[in-house]
C-alpha cells in the first residue's frame, strides 16, 4: 500500500529515455504473475496492478480506478458483476501517483528496443492496441486494450492479458503466451492499431 509522508514521488515523462544496452539473451522473462481484470474496461488497472506488484507496491485495480475516478467507487469481488458506467471506464495506468517513475509514448518501440528495455533496463512495457472509436455527443473516444510485455524468445515477446475476466479465470489455459511482434503492434486484429506504451519504468 502506498501511503504517509516522504514518499518518493514518480514522474511521467513524454520523452525518450536514457539507451541501455547489453548483451541479449536468446530468452528473457520477467517475473510477473497474471491478474485478471475485474470488470471489461479495467484493462488498464489490471495491467498497473500487475506492473506495481513487480516493484513491490500494493495498489488494487479498485484502489487505482477509485483515484482515478473519484469516490464512490467500489471494490467488486471477482463475480460481483458489473458496476455502474462512470466506474467501469478506460483510463492508462498512473504509475506516477504510486513512487514510479515511467516514460510513454505513441509510436511503438521495435523488437530491438523492446528486448533492451526487457533484459537490459528489467523494464516490463505496459502496450496497447485500439480498433476503432465511440462518439458520445461531440467527444470522441478510442475503443482498445492494454496489456503486458513480460520476456521474449527468440523474435516472440512473451505477453500477460488481463482478459478473461478474472470471472472467466477457468478459460485461462496459460498465464503468459509468446506472441509475433505484430501481436504487439495490432492486438492480433486486422483492425488494431499501436497506441500508447509505458515503459522504462523504475522505482
Amino acid at each position: 500500500m502506498v501511503s504517509g509522508c516522504c514518499q518518493k514521488e514518480g514522474k511521467l515523462y513524454w520523452t525518450d529515455p536514457p539507451v541501455v544496452n547489453c548483451e541479449l539473451p536468446s530468452r528473457f522473462e520477467l517475473p510477473i504473475g497474471r491478474i485478471g481484470q475485474l470488470l471489461p474496461y479495467w484493462c488498464w488497472a489490471a495491467t498497473g496492478e500487475m506492473i506495481m506488484k513487480h516493484y513491490g507496491i500494493q495498489r488494487t485495480h479498485c484502489e487505482q480506478a477509485r483515484d482515478e475516478f473519484g469516490d464512490p467507487c467500489p471494490c467488486p469481488g471477482c463475480n460481483d458483476g458489473m458496476l455502474d458506467a462512470g466506474c467501469n471506464s478506460g483510463s492508462f495506468p498512473r504509475f506516477e501517483k504510486y513512487q514510479l517513475t515511467a516514460y510513454a509514448r505513441t509510436e511503438p518501440l521495435d523488437l530491438g528496443e523492446i528486448k533492451r528495455e526487457l533484459a537490459c533496463r528489467r523494464s516490463p512495457i505496459a502496450f496497447s492496441w485500439y480498433s476503432g472509436t465511440v462518439r458520445d455527443g461531440a467527444t470522441e473516444s478510442k475503443v482498445g486494450h492494454m496489456a503486458v510485455v513480460i520476456g521474449y524468445v527468440g523474435d516472440l515477446i512473451s505477453v500477460i492479458n488481463p482478459l478473461p475476466l478474472c470471472m472467466d479465470q477457468a478459460q485461462v489455459t496459460q498465464d503468459v503466451t509468446d506472441e509475433s511482434y505484430d501481436y504487439y503492434l495490432t492486438g492480433g486484429l486486422r483492425s488494431g492499431h499501436h497506441w500508447e506504451d509505458r515503459y522504462a519504468i523504475s522505482r
